[in-house]
């Protein structure tokens, strides 16, 4: 009995060691989407942001995780350029966005520690953030999206992104994606909420943003989060 206990103690041990260096390799919430989550066999998305050194850099980049993606079953988007950054500081100034799907979560974790990605992603200079989620965006995506991201405040009772994009507001927009997203980078970013509205021409974007009612929401928004910021990208 002694023995066995003994045995059970020195497991659990052993894998909070394995997580504790899990953590510090590749950050909190790839270790709990590669281990712990119990949720890590299902479809999973993420918003992929990078401002690399230059358009070699970013072309590489992208060819890297590409084929990483797709040698795990996934899917990457053609991508997007940035546009106009209309909120938020210079350092979620991203110059290109894509979204890669997964067809299992814990998949994603043999993409970001492969050693090719990890080659491609440190060219210096270079900034990038992952957002993930089980919530999955649709499938097609029109050439102009407004990507919404917040830190929402804890007291912040209302989903204020939520109500932003209300169907008679949006004009002949579309929801493309509306979810809570956990940080996958290494080193935690404050986002914990993204909203991406979509539309065919960049003018129709502009034109939504510039709306009586959407300027207000913008500021009801600006008013129950920490941080936000507001970028149109365009194909």
């Amino acid at each position: 009995m002694a023995s066995s206990l003994r045995v059970f103690l020195a497991s659990l041990a052993v894998a909070a060691v394995v997580v504790w260096f899990g953590v510090l390799w590749i950050g909190p919430s790839l270790v709990n989407l590669a281990l712990l989550d119990d949720r890590r066999d299902q479809p999973y998305a993420v918003l992929d942001l990078t401002d690399l050194s230059d358009l070699t850099n970013q072309s590489a980049y992208k060819l890297v995780v590409s084929d990483l993606v797709t040698s795990e079953g996934g899917y990457v988007d053609p991508g997007y350029s940035l546009v106009h950054l209309l909120d938020g500081r210079r350092d979620v100034e991203f110059s290109s966005m894509q979204v890669i799907t997964m067809q299992r979560g814990k998949s994603l974790v043999q993409v970001l520690t492969a050693g090719e990605y990890q080659q491609a992603i440190e060219v210096e200079p270079s900034r990038s953030i992952k957002l993930g989620s089980f919530s999955l965006p649709r499938e097609i995506w029109p050439n102009t999206v407004v990507v919404w991201l917040a830190e929402l405040r804890p007291d912040s009772h209302a989903d204020v992104l939520r109500e932003l994009a209300t169907p008679d507001n949006l004009g002949d927009g579309v929801v493309l994606w509306d979810t809570y997203v956990d940080s996958l980078t290494k080193q935690k970013t404050q986002w914990d909420r993204l909203l991406v509205v979509g539309y065919e021409h960049e003018r129709e974007a502009l034109d939504w943003l510039r709306k009586a009612d959407v300027v207000t929401a913008r500021l009801v928004v600006k008013a129950n989060a920490r941080n936000l910021a507001v970028a149109i990208y365009s194909r």
